[in-house]
């Protein structure tokens, strides 16, 4: 009987003294003191828990409300994880006695506003878990005295705006989370507290604008994710106060053209996320300014089909850039890169490429190509360099479009075919054929050239008279009226150019019939009496020549006075 009631009191000293484990629960007595009892049907917080628990997981117990006595039994927690319960109110206070608590899980609860002093007492609090409560307001200073605050997840919420002063107290803050909810404009005052803040997702928001100075104060911020909302532009002072942005996620926006984002602006930035946009082509320098960005993921774009010269210029660092299911893309400048020595993963698969410049990149230096899913014309040109790079990373995938001949073939498979011409041998048939154009334009423009110059002179020969003077001067039957004649109808210049133009035959004739002496053109000339009396007429000596010139000399008419008598 004595043994009886001696071990009934060391269980209710024990029980007193450790607590006890409910039914479900795992409780452990080490240097932990943990309590889990996630799905265990409790519908309140135990009240007889080892009051040295430092961590309480009571995740989906279908608790509905809190009872700050009980939480003030546990002092000593360190995390506390009400997720997932029917939680709808926090009320002021409530957990004014956990100040060594660092970790609060909240999420999946039904509470729709925090209030002012909700969180009083919890000045050790790191890390508050707030997401898919459909919270819809938060009040200005609501969470003020969380100082030591390091993260919080408002996601999945139904915030349609953020309080000015909303975040004011956590100067502290790192992480902030407030992605799927319904917020429209990230104004100014909203993070203007957050001053070390690192990461920020706003993902899946509706949010079309940025304002002015929106990251004045976040100099220390690191990751920023504004993907899946309704962004197509932001202004050169939307991103600025961004002093050291490494990654920048605009994913799943509406966004037409890239130089619309102001990116020049950030020059640490090392991953760039433009995937599932609506951008049309990538223009020249683009990029610029983003010597340090590493990763650019371009993917998904259903309405880009072109990449133009120096498109990615600027991007020294680059070293994976991601262009695959871009279904309209089929073409791309041979000289889109500046450079490329970095380069080591290139994906464009699954985009509308037919054909690629050989010099686009070093291939050589990739470590990861895809290729696959492109419609490829296997040319000479195509099969001159691209077998020989698929073999290089053992890529078995990519085939043929066309020719008919090579449809669903492995590019890999094909022999490389080298081209016999160099490009100083190709530069020389250039040469050469453009000279052979030239000439055979030049020939035929000097052909005519003489030719008009021929017939200008041949025209000016047809002035010249049918008979010579000289010769008819010599003759017995000569009439100097003839020559009167051709004075009285042909003008000076006439004149003189048919003298000229006939002084080879006048020569001839000239020693064919020598003149006895030269008379005077205007001079009296003499009657036919006078010639037949003539006491010293000329004489010819008989020769074949001769009979011929007394030939020609029978159809001269003669006159017996001046022409102008007549």
């Amino acid at each position: 009987m004595c043994v009886t009631v001696v071990t009934l009191c060391l269980l209710t000293l024990i029980t007193s003294t450790y607590g006890m484990c409910p039914l479900g629960c795992e409780c452990t007595s080490n240097d932990r003191h943990s309590v889990i009892c996630d799905g265990a049907s409790l519908f309140d917080i135990p009240s007889l828990l080892d009051p040295r628990t430092k961590r309480l997981s009571l995740s989906n117990c279908n608790i509905r409300k809190l009872d700050a006595d009980i939480l003030e039994l546990y002092a000593d927690l360190e995390y506390l994880d009400l997720s997932n319960n029917g939680l709808e109110d926090i009320g002021r206070g409530m957990f004014r006695y956990q100040t060594m608590l660092k970790i609060l899980k909240l999420n999946g609860n039904r509470i729709s506003t925090i209030q002012r002093e909700a969180f009083l007492g919890l000045n050790s609090l790191q890390i508050l878990d707030l997401e898919s409560n459909g919270l819809v307001t938060l009040d200005s200073y609501s969470l003020q005295e969380l100082v030591n605050l390091t993260e919080v997840n408002l996601s999945n919420n139904s915030l349609n705006t953020l309080q000015p002063r909303v975040f004011s107290g956590l100067v502290n803050l790192r992480v902030l989370r407030i992605s799927a909810n319904r917020l429209r404009h990230l104004t100014v005052d909203a993070l203007r507290p957050l001053k070390k803040l690192r990461k920020l997702d706003l993902r899946r928001n509706l949010i079309s604008v940025v304002s002015a100075g929106a990251f004045s104060t976040q100099s220390s911020l690191l990751h920023l994710d504004f993907s899946s909302n309704l962004l197509s532009t932001l202004s050169e002072l939307s991103l600025t106060g961004l002093t050291f942005i490494q990654h920048l996620n605009m994913s799943n926006n509406i966004v037409h053209k890239i130089s619309s984002l102001n990116l020049r602006f950030l020059p640490t930035l090392e991953i760039l996320d433009l995937s599932w946009n609506s951008i049309t082509e990538i223009g020249t320098s683009s990029f610029e300014g983003l010597s340090s960005l590493r990763y650019l993921i371009l993917a998904h774009q259903q309405n880009l089909r072109i990449i133009h010269l120096n498109a990615f210029s600027g991007l020294t660092s680059l070293a994976d850039l991601d262009i695959s299911s871009c279904r309209a893309l089929e073409s791309i400048d041979k000289n889109a890169f500046e450079s490329t020595l970095e380069l080591r993963s290139f994906d464009i698969s699954y985009c509308a490429f037919r054909s690629l410049p050989p010099t686009l990149l070093d291939w050589s230096r990739l470590r990861t190509l895809h290729l696959s899913g492109n419609p490829f014309h296997c040319d000479q040109e195509l099969i001159s360099f691209l077998p020989g790079v698929l073999r290089q990373f053992d890529i078995h995938n990519a085939t043929c479009s066309s020719p008919k001949e090579l449809i669903d073939e492995d590019i890999a498979s094909l022999e490389t075919l080298t081209s016999s011409i160099g490009e100083w041998e190709l530069s020389i048939i250039i040469v050469c054929s453009v000279l052979t154009i030239v000439s055979l334009l030049v020939i035929p423009i000097c052909w005519m050239c003489r030719r008009i110059e021929f017939f200008n002179q041949s025209k000016t020969r047809t002035r010249t008279p049918l008979y010579r003077n000289s010769i008819l001067s010599s003759s017995i039957t000569y009439d100097k009226s003839d020559l009167l004649t051709k004075q009285t109808f042909y003008s000076p210049s006439e004149l003189s150019a048919s003298t000229a133009s006939t002084s080879e035959d006048t020569n001839h004739y000239r020693l064919i019939a020598p003149i006895a002496d030269q008379e005077q053109i205007y001079e009296r000339p003499i009657s036919a009496g006078q010639v037949l009396t003539s006491q010293n007429p000329l004489q010819f000596t008989s020769s074949p020549s001769s009979n011929i010139l007394d030939e020609s000399l029978k159809d001269v008419p003669t006159f017996t006075a001046p022409i102008t008598q007549l």
